[in-house]
């Protein structure tokens, strides 16, 4: 008998028209699936490594609350907390795919292509850090520490399910639970299924919050990867590269930090490409970078000895923006008109101010600590004053006032930057900022309006009285015109 008669038992023949198994095709499905496998051991050994420090922090907060903790034997306790959980998972959910630092972290759930109970292994490794910070007001809110370490621990088993690739309808179930059918158009990327179903274990904040969808169209799963990354770190560092690569791509500190608090599809390029900078001009330096840290320092201190309390110091913190604002409108006024160019720092801060005029689109690619640098010559007497001035409400104005100096040239650039951000947004219409709308009335006609720089609240009073130009008059002839 032949090798070939032996093995034949054990190694059939294919049988006629039943097609061969695509090898190539297991392998890849198998590397995936080891993959998600990968991302959710990480998650568990960062979930390891860090919940005894959350949960530590959880019991402090709990002792620090006014209102008594539930008795964790009642089983109204444990309804209400499951109730309170899935509702926090819910905002903790939608808030990761609204801000980009959040979801860096979370898109590694959203990265694959297809759409099976695996990828419920597949989980960022922060999570438990970024999420915390969202289920940490529990503790305020009187649920017991011991019934939440429970929940944190049964609730994710608990919605598994929601990435089956195949389930019956439910029926009415449907209505109040979050099923595979529903959860499936959230990680899809058709833009008809974009930010819905962010429900956990129910549907119903969907519902009631205008997130619910019940398209019945296919879903495009995935968040636009070429490739996915297979590696359960490159997974997780692969979202955190292009942010820092828009973060990189953003010129000063305030709006390097509005790119990690933006939305993820905040991918706005500018409409015409900013006149260069004179080379080496505006760059940071060393001396700039001392300047603005020590001043940092100093106000951290002077605001340390000298505020009373933090509601105090809070509730001045609008008057000393009021102040900071009042006081840019003059010193803009006299350097744009009254401040000859020359030697000195007056003199190059002035003619700096009329180069802005020449080339406003320049200014927000400035770097942070050459524009800070700018105002320590005035923000750091008056630090130094908080730092020996007795205690009490007035210092701690001339602190705040200082520091909101410190960083009017962030909010400056801001102005002509302007963002798409719906927060930052909101503060342009409703007036708390200066927009880039009304900033632009200073950069028309003969730079005598829209004077403030800060927030620009005071702008109406001084335009409306015309203040300035009235000013200009009073001094007599005007010396210097600007750029």
């Amino acid at each position: 008998m032949t090798a070939h008669a032996l093995l034949a038992p054990t190694f059939p023949r294919p049988m006629r028209g039943v097609p061969r198994p695509n090898l190539a095709a297991i392998r890849a499905q198998r590397a995936v699936t080891l993959s998600h496998l990968g991302c959710g051991l990480l998650r568990l050994l960062t979930g390891v490594g860090t919940g005894g420090a959350l949960i530590a922090v959880y019991a402090l907060l709990q002792r620090v609350s006014l209102i008594p903790p539930l008795d964790p034997h009642a089983p109204s306790t444990w309804l209400v907390s499951f109730i309170a959980y899935d509702f926090v998972f819910y905002v903790g959910h939608r808030t990761s795919h609204r801000v980009a630092l959040l979801w860096a972290v979370h898109s590694v759930h959203h990265q694959p292509s297809d759409f099976d109970l695996s990828i419920g292994f597949r989980l960022g490794a922060l999570a438990p850090i970024s999420a915390f910070p969202f289920y940490a007001p529990l503790a305020l809110l009187g649920i017991p520490t011991q019934v939440f370490v429970a929940l944190s621990a049964i609730y994710p088993v608990l919605i598994f399910w929601t990435h089956a690739r195949k389930c019956p309808r439910l029926g009415v179930l449907e209505l109040w639970l979050n099923t595979p059918h529903h959860h499936r158009l959230h990680h899809s990327q058709r833009a008809e299924h974009l930010d819905k179903n962010f429900g956990g274990f129910l549907i119903v904040w969907d519902r009631l919050l205008g997130s619910f969808s019940k398209d019945e169209r296919p879903a495009d799963f995935g968040v636009g990867y070429a490739e996915m990354p297979l590696s359960p770190i490159s997974a997780n560092l692969a979202p955190f590269r292009a942010l820092a690569r828009r973060v990189r791509e953003t010129s000063g500190l305030l709006p390097r930090i509005l790119v990690l608090l933006a939305t993820p599809q905040d991918q706005r390029e500018p409409t015409s490409p900013a006149p260069p900078l004179p080379p080496d001009r505006y760059r940071s330096r060393l001396r700039h970078i001392v300047a603005v840290l020590g001043a940092l320092l100093l106000g951290v201190l002077a605001l340390w000895s000298s505020a009373g309390d933090v509601v105090t110091a809070l509730v001045l913190v609008p008057l000393a923006v009021l102040a900071a604002d009042f006081f840019s409108a003059f010193a803009h006024w006299a350097l744009d008109h009254h401040v000859p160019p020359g030697r000195g720092p007056l003199a190059s801060l002035a003619r700096e101010f009329r180069e802005h005029h020449s080339a406003p689109d320049a200014e927000p690619r400035i770097g942070f600590f050459y524009t800070a640098a700018k105002t320590t010559p005035i923000v750091a007497p008056l630090l130094l004053v908080g730092l020996v001035a007795p205690a009490g409400s007035l210092t701690t104005l001339v602190v705040l006032f200082g520091f909101v100096l410190l960083f009017a040239p962030e909010l400056h650039k801001l102005a002509h930057r302007g963002s798409s951000n719906p927060f930052l947004k909101a503060l342009f219409d409703a007036g708390i900022l200066l927009s880039t709308e009304a900033h632009s009335r200073h950069h028309r006609g003969d730079h005598r309006e829209a004077m403030a720089v800060v927030t620009g609240w005071t702008n109406p009073l001084f335009d409306r009285l015309r203040f300035f130009p009235r000013l200009d008059r009073l001094l007599g002839a005007r010396r210097v015109r600007p750029a």
